[in-house]
Order: C-alpha cells, then structure tokens, then sequence
C-alpha cells in the first residue's frame, strides 16, 4: 500500500485538476509538470497552495508554468 502524506495529496490533486482542466490525458499531464518542475513548486509553496481553492492553485500553477517557457 502506497502512503501519501500532505504535499503528495496535494501534488496529485494539483495534477488531477490540471489535466481536466486542460482536457488533455494524464500522460500529457505528468510530461508537463516534469518539464516545468511543477512538483518542486507545489512542495516548496505547500504552505502557502493548500489553503487556497482549486482555481488559486490552478492560477499559480499556469502562472509558473509560463514564466518557465
């Protein structure tokens, strides 16, 4: 059994969320969050992302994506 503490729930809702939010598959997803180092992100700014709602995270998560490019 797979245990997941605070910041990987968080992390894979952040992926979750993305990926249907994007409407693209959850391969595409992950390709994305590696390349942009979107899980490094999330758990330094844990802090920070987990008391703030779905659309907030979604934000700053596209935010830093683009920033990254």
């Amino acid at each position: 059994m797979i245990r997941l503490n605070n910041i990987n729930r968080l992390q894979l809702f952040c992926l979750e969320n993305y990926k249907t939010t994007k409407g693209i598959s959850g391969k595409d997803a992950l390709e994305e969050f590696k390349k942009h180092g979107v899980f490094v992100f999330i758990s330094n700014n844990y802090e920070v992302l987990h008391t703030q709602g779905k659309n907030y995270i979604l934000d700053e998560i596209n935010h830093y994506m683009n920033n990254r490019r």
